[in-house]
């Protein structure tokens, strides 16, 4: 007998009766109590993990949890895995810990987060990749992002954006803030991409540049000749005279010739339009890094660096705020003579 149902979720066995439910509470996740969770991400299934006892881990160790939504009321232990669409965790992650999930809320962050919006509210020493994060304190940490918000801002944070760094609280120093326009994987594939399109169509372009100057100089060389032929063809034509075929042949070869080089030119005419818009997209790349901005809304505290990793040329840009300066908006800016450098700008 095979039953089918109507709705995602998980199969239920209570007072003798099968069941399909998407909610699940539980007191933790470990070897001993359930072992590890798999429903899958579309599954509708969410669990609630509540630990009461502080000494213990509400997420074991080693255990992996894969389901719609989890509200974990506890810690997450060392090695755990758990990935979730929305995920939200009460407790502290261990740093050999990972979490994955679209919408992510940690309280205190050690271990590794992944994710599309990711919201930490105490960052310690912990790793996060996502595209957009808020992190409420920050007192050591990895950080990789399209956007990047910080409340307040610890010591030894290394803050990397494709798009926008915002401080609104320094406090510490040694921090290292940095625009990288190809962060993402994505990015940096599409600029590979790019330039290997780039170097292919300059190839082409300069082998049709071959043909077209071997079939010019043909036509050329050839021209008299050509001219001779269809003077004695008209001629032939006039006094009705039967046509030599010979002739009619060279006739017909140079035209395939004359059209051939047509053709060439037009291809190598959309060959370069083609060329010149890959060079339009590798330029996309750099304006992206010119739109970027690293913001401080407080003073600056010590010693801590901003770099713009620049494209093309491939090159670092530095600049290392003033201790106890209120420079607040810094983007990277092209002068006249197209160097590029650090300044200050008005938001």
């Amino acid at each position: 007998i095979q039953y089918i149902a109507v709705i995602n979720g998980y199969i239920s066995f209570e007072d003798n009766k099968y069941a399909i439910k998407n909610d699940v509470d539980l007191t933790q996740i470990s070897f001993k109590t359930t072992g590890s969770i798999s429903t899958g991400l579309d599954s509708d299934v969410s669990v609630n993990v509540k630990e009461e006892d502080a000494e213990k881990d509400a997420i074991g160790t080693g255990m992996e949890v894969e389901v719609s939504e989890i509200a974990i009321e506890g810690s997450v232990g060392p090695n755990a895995k758990v990935f979730a669409l929305k995920a939200d965790i009460a407790g502290q992650t261990h740093k050999t810990s990972t979490l994955r999930a679209n919408e992510l809320n940690i309280n205190i962050h050690r271990g590794n987060a992944y994710g599309k919006k990711v919201k930490i509210t105490r960052l310690e020493h912990g790793n996060i990749d996502c595209d957009s994060v808020i992190v409420e304190q920050a007192i050591g940490g990895t950080i990789r992002a399209k956007e990047i918000q910080i409340d307040l801002c610890g010591s030894h944070i290394k803050a990397t954006a494709s798009h926008l760094i915002e401080i609104k609280k320094l406090q510490g120093s040694e921090n290292f803030f940095t625009i990288d326009p190809l962060l993402k994987k994505s990015a940096k594939q599409g600029l590979n991409n790019n330039d290997e399109d780039s170097k292919n169509m300059e190839m082409e372009i300069r082998n049709l540049a071959d043909e077209v100057n071997r079939y010019t100089k043909l036509i050329k060389d050839g021209m008299n000749s050509f001219n001779e032929i269809k003077k004695r063809l008209l001629h032939y034509k006039k006094n009705g005279i039967k046509m030599p075929d010979s002739f009619i042949k060279k006739y017909k070869q140079f035209q395939k010739t004359q059209l051939h080089l047509v053709e060439l030119k037009k291809e190598q005419s959309a060959k370069i339009k083609e060329y010149n818009l890959l060079t339009t997209n590798r330029g996309s790349f750099q304006d992206d890094i010119l739109n970027a901005r690293i913001i401080n809304r407080s003073r600056w505290v010590g010693h801590n660096e901003l770099k713009f990793k620049l494209i093309d040329p491939p090159m670092d840009i530095l600049y290392y705020p003033s201790d106890g300066s209120y420079d607040q908006v810094f983007a990277l800016v092209k002068d006249i003579d197209d160097n590029y450098e650090v300044k200050v700008i008005k938001e």
